[in-house]
This record gives C-alpha cells, structure tokens and sequence, in this order.
C-alpha cells in the first residue's frame, strides 16, 4: 500500500510551512521525499528544476550536500565530538579548508545563541542546546531549505517556543525555506502554511490565519521621550551643582559628557527592564494565551542597543544646554 496517494504540492522559496498529522498519514514519508532522503516510488519530484526522482544516490547526496539542511528529533549528534566538530561536519564533505569550516562553525553557533559553548559535549549540554547545536549545523552550509521533522519533540513547553526564535529568524531574515514536521498546534501557529496529512493525502492546504509574531522593541522610542524630559527635569534640580562644576574649572565637554553617559545608563536600564518584561509577556503569550511569539537573543540585544543609543539621542541636548548655561547665574539659581 503506497504512503502517498495523488500528493500533488508545490512550495515556493521562503516558505514556512508546518506538515501535521497523524501516525501514518504520510507526513514523514512526504518530508523524506522531499529531503532527498528518499526517492518516490512513482510520479515526479522538481526540485529548482532537477527531477529528482531520475538521480542517483549519489546525485542526492551532492543535492542534500549544497542546498538542504536537516533538524532531527532525536538530535543525532556524535557524541565523543564537541558541538563545534558537530556543526563542522558537514562542511567537511562540501570541501572547506579546516580554518573556513571552523569560522562558519563558529558563526553558526553564535547564531543561534551558543557562542562560548562550542568545545561542550552533547552530553554537557541541555536538551534545548543541543537543539540549537543541531539548528546551527543544518545552516552552517547556507542552506535553501531546511527541514525539521518534530524539532521540539523531545522539549518541554518552554523550551520548545525558545527554539522556536530561531528557525523565525532564519526564514525571515535570510529567507530559507522551512518545512515542518510536529504534532503540537502551538507550534504549527508559527507557520504561514499548514499541510494537514489524512491516510496519505493533502486533507487540507491553508494560510495560517495567525501569522508569527514577535514581542516588540519600538516602545523604546516612547521611553526615549521620557529620558529626555527626566534630563529636562533634573538639568534644572541640579543647576547649582553644574554651575559649581564649571566654577571649579570643569570643561563644557566634561559636563556634557558626564551627563549623556548618567543618560546612557538610564536608558540602558530601561531598555534591560523592558526586556525582561517583555520575555515574560512572550512566555505568557506563547504558554498561556497559545499565541506565538519569538523574542530570541539578537531582538534583546539589539533591543538593548537601541535602549542605548535612544539616551544618547535624547539626552544630548538637555546636556548641552547645561553645559552652555551663564556660569553666574547657575550659581545663583534656587
């Protein structure tokens, strides 16, 4: 009895598409077609207009080599080697000098949040790094399509939505294509595309009405307005004690420059509370509400630098006011 039944699909290039279904619906045969680790029986298979179908084994394995990367439930990491040598691996057969695979491993893993784990061991790494380990080598080849059969089978709740922030990424921001395979509908809503598999065939075919979503920075930019009027309001509270400063031979530069770095680090703490506040919200919105949301480690740091710059912007020119104000009337100033 063939798996598949009259499957007739197409999937463009940066799709996110999530393949659900019971056991034994074809879901796992369909995704092996289509990584080229199986061939089919029948029919045809196009993939960037090679039929796959017609190649050798070894044809596929030069196809999977250059444009495919794999995410296994079962991690399949080798486990005497350090994540680095894991993610490496596959650069080995696409030819890389020791020193480019290295670098590419080591980018890969920084990635996906792991930089300074590179010489762990699987068996020093938790479930969730190890996923990620697993993430950075199915793209340390740039990949066109990734594959994740059951990414976050083996996680908890989560773990499960932190791995999550990266696969997001990686088809938002550098267009891979991500095909699916999981059982959970909390994260199948982070796919644009759901493939419903029933006794081998396409039962349904739909948009995802609830497209992924990310716990968002901009409200930082309100928080910038705000730096600036606490500058406003305390250049004024500390008018006298600028006005000593520059009494005592203090530079204009250095008033201005003490007061935007008090700036800075106000705003910094800011942005590390509204990052905190927002993790927590992702958490309540992916865990409790089932609403996906991905805020993943480059969102929180550029978040921070962002935090950063905005109390460089804003409290530049209640500095430089303060700076410039008449020296004799600072001191006078009740």
């Amino acid at each position: 009895m063939p798996a598949l039944k009259g499957i007739s699909l197409a999937i463009a290039p940066g799709e996110f598409v999530a393949i659900m279904g019971p056991s034994g619906s074809g879901k796992s045969t369909a995704m092996n077609s289509l990584g080229c680790l199986d061939t089919p029986s029948a029919g045809h298979y196009l993939f960037k207009g090679a039929h796959v179908e017609a190649l050798s084994r070894d044809q596929r394995a030069r196809l999977r080599r250059r444009y495919l990367g794999f995410v296994f439930q079962g991690f399949n990491l080798l486990a005497r080697t350090s994540a680095l040598e894991n993610v490496a691996l596959p650069l080995l057969y696409c030819g890389d000098a020791a020193a480019a695979r290295r670098a590419a491993a080591l980018q890969a893993l920084a990635s996906v949040g792991l930089a300074g784990w590179e010489q762990h061991s699987p068996a020093q790494l938790s479930g969730g790094q190890q996923q990620r380990v697993v993430i950075a080598r199915a793209i340390v080849t740039a990949p066109a399509v990734v594959l994740a059969d059951a990414p976050t089978g083996n996680l908890d709740t989560q773990r499960s939505h932190e791995i999550m922030g990266p696969l997001l990424a990686l088809n938002r921001d550098q267009g891979i294509t991500m095909l699916m395979v999981t059982h959970a509908p909390d994260i199948a809503a982070y796919a644009r595309r759901k493939l419903i598999f029933v006794d081998g065939r396409v039962a349904d075919d739909a948009v995802n009405p609830h497209p992924p979503t990310e716990a968002p920075a901009v409200s930082l930019l309100v928080g910038g307005i705000g730096i600036m009027n606490i500058m406003l309001v305390s250049v004024t509270e500390r008018t006298r004690e600028i006005g000593l400063r520059l009494a005592v031979g203090a530079l204009e530069a250095e008033v201005l420059l003490q007061l935007l770095v008090g700036a800075v680090v106000l705003s910094a703490l800011g942005g590390i509370i509204g990052i905190l506040i927002a993790t927590a919200a992702s958490y309540v919105l992916s865990g409790v509400m089932a609403v996906p949301c991905a805020f993943d480690l480059s969102i929180k740091l550029l978040a921070l630098l962002f935090s950063a710059f905005i109390g460089v912007v804003f409290g530049y020119f209640p500095a430089r006011r303060a700076a410039r104000m008449d020296l004799i009337e600072a001191l006078r100033h009740e």
